[in-house]
């Protein structure tokens, strides 16, 4: 909701005698620190309209990358910022944030297995069995997850740029791009990093692309199958 439509929410609340104990805020995604902490700054400034407030959900927006975005600070600022705003309301304020991405991210993996390479006069495509509807994050934040060859350690690249496509018609089925990326052949497996949180779950049934199936690697080094996926034929 806007700023304009809180005296609205107030009018309700007390037409219905209920009590508004929180606000929640959603600040972006893959945000900077500097626009995160501003941002909780901003709803903290909104939440004074809340009489009875007893929390403040601040949600989520944390990038998976741990080079971009600095935990210790945000830990000591945002304690900062709740210890002064409870102190100005006089009891205890409960920050409630929403890590979702950041927790898990980097805990699960995408397999695929490269089907052909094509040579162009300015790149290289390699082309793979999957597609950008099963890992879809890029489709729609335009930030492509890491992606290296799965059991290769080469120190020979390919001497022009690469793309990776995925196995559709869909002429936005890249999986990533101009990549400086080592030589691989077909047959070769490339493991897609940081797909962990929402991949399965953001799948979508676009060109009938069946599912993946999805391992869980165990403590002890073993790995059980959990979802067996799809086969069309």
């Amino acid at each position: 909701m806007t700023l304009s439509e809180l005296p609205e929410l107030f009018s309700l609340a007390a037409k219905y005698k209920l009590r508004l104990v929180g606000t929640h805020v959603y600040l972006g995604t893959d945000i900077t620190l500097d626009d995160m902490l501003a941002g909780i700054e901003k709803t903290l400034e909104i939440s004074n309209q809340f009489p009875d407030l007893e929390f403040v959900d601040v949600g989520g927006g944390f990038p998976v990358d741990p080079a971009r975005f600095d935990f210790e600070i945000y830990r000591h600022r945002v304690t900062a910022m709740f210890e002064a705003y409870s102190a100005h309301r006089g009891r205890s304020i409960k920050m409630v944030i929403e890590p979702g991405r950041a927790l898990f991210g980097n805990s699960g993996y995408f397999y695929a297995t490269v089907t052909d390479i094509k040579e162009r006069a300015d790149r290289y495509i390699v082309c793979c069995d999957a597609s950008a509807t099963l890992i879809p994050r890029a489709m729609f934040y335009e930030d492509y997850n890491p992606v290296k060859p799965a059991n290769l350690e080469s120190c020979d690249f390919f001497d022009k740029p690469v793309d990776i496509v995925g196995a559709t018609t869909y002429s936005r089925d890249f999986l990533s791009k101009d990549l400086h990326f080592p030589r691989i052949n077909v047959g070769d497996r490339i493991v897609f990093e940081r797909a962990g949180s929402y991949c399965y779950s953001m799948i979508i049934r676009f060109l009938g692309q069946a599912l993946p199936p999805e391992y869980l690697r165990t403590v002890n080094g073993g790995v059980e199958l959990i979802r067996s996926g799809e086969r069309f034929f």
